[in-house]
């Protein structure tokens, strides 16, 4: 979207561009989409959840008008600070759900993981100011986080971590040497994790997967339950007032990592397509705000937040029809949680402020 005004240095009218619609418009939707399916579930949650939106959205406007430039500039110093941060969670933060993931400061509950991930892009895409971006540094700068995580434990937050170095590695000319090096460095990581940080119920949820019939009746009761929410919504749901799995709160987590089973139950499959839509929209809309951008670094930056975005899309989408296991990935705008919630909207300014200064950001 553009305003129109006049300049001495034009002499002429032109037009500056506010905002991208599609990194405006589509969060917006899906974040209040969120705020309702909150409010008909967990009613105590909405004022949290509608707070943490404010604060997101201003966020998202400091974030565009300062632009992506000034962040990748400053992306050493954010990264030792939630480096900081994470190293701290392991030492000050109270157990929570199985994970020291959350420090809390009084009534917010923050979780630096969660920030870490656009945070890890803009330090990845600082390396491709001046390409090629060196292998051992992305390695590295993706290692340290990815461990501290670990440590916590929170399997699903490292995962998407590793997608973000994922999308680096494979703009990279690298050999199938090390291809297959990375790989092996993954699988022994995954194995000292398994023995040394997992907790047993995550062991129980990769085990159930793997093998359903190891499961529990405990184990594959989230599964269960998402399945059942998810197949009784059919066309067009059970509408707000009648929907059992969530109303008697049969589903687990059904506000923040099951909310799109929520969404299927209640709106069905049209109302779960919708979302989908959306999703597809606003990440193709990433790639396509990369591709155009002639700066490498603001380029490789909306790629690895499409990684971003995308991965969490998929896992939680598939988690809640059991195709994948289930661990603790949110769904972007939607799900309950304002660390995510506001990273999400720090993630979207970053990427309108790639797309509006596509160009410049004056438009004749």
């Amino acid at each position: 979207m553009t305003a129109r005004t006049t300049g001495p240095i034009f002499g002429r009218s032109v037009r500056i561009k506010i905002w991208d619609p599609v990194f405006t418009l589509v969060p917006l939707f899906l974040n209040l989409a969120g705020l309702y399916l909150i409010a008909v579930t967990v009613p105590r949650a909405l004022p949290a959840q509608a707070a943490y939106s404010a604060a997101g959205f201003a966020i998202f406007l400091t974030v565009s008008t300062l632009g992506h430039g000034l962040f990748i500039r400053f992306s050493r110093v954010l990264y030792a600070l939630f480096g900081l941060l994470l190293l701290a969670t392991l030492f000050f933060a109270p157990v929570i759900a199985g994970s020291r993931a959350w420090l809390v400061l009084g009534p917010i509950h923050l979780q630096p993981a969660e920030w870490m991930k656009p945070v890890l892009a803009l330090a990845l895409a600082e390396l491709y100011m001046r390409p090629p971006a060196p292998l051992s540094r992305i390695l590295l700068l993706g290692a340290v986080p990815l461990g501290l995580v670990l440590a916590q434990p929170d399997l699903g937050t490292a995962v998407a971590l590793g997608a973000v170095v994922a999308v680096a590695l494979y703009f990279q000319r690298i050999s199938l040497r090390m291809v297959i090096t990375v790989a092996v460095l993954a699988a022994l990581v995954f194995l000292f994790a398994w023995f040394f940080l997992f907790k047993p119920y995550q062991k129980q949820r990769i085990l159930t997967f793997l093998f359903p019939s190891y499961a529990t009746s405990q184990s594959g009761y989230q599964a269960k339950q998402s399945l059942i929410a998810v197949g009784s919504g059919r066309l067009l749901g059970k509408g707000m007032s009648v929907s059992t799995q969530t109303q008697l709160r049969f589903l687990p987590a059904q506000h923040t990592d099951f909310i799109f089973a929520t969404l299927a139950e209640r709106r069905g499959f049209l109302g779960a397509a919708i979302a989908l839509v959306f999703f597809a929209l606003l990440i193709l809309r990433m790639t396509a705000a990369g591709r155009a951008s002639p700066e490498p670094d603001a380029r490789m930056l909306a790629f690895m937040l499409a990684g971003f975005f995308s991965f969490h899309v998929m896992y939680n989408m598939a988690m809640v029809v059991a195709l994948v296991p289930i661990t603790g990935i949110p769904l972007p705008f939607l799900s309950y949680g304002g660390s995510f919630l506001t990273a999400c909207w720090f993630s979207a300014g970053l990427l309108n402020s790639v797309a509006i200064r596509r160009y410049g950001q004056y438009e004749s």
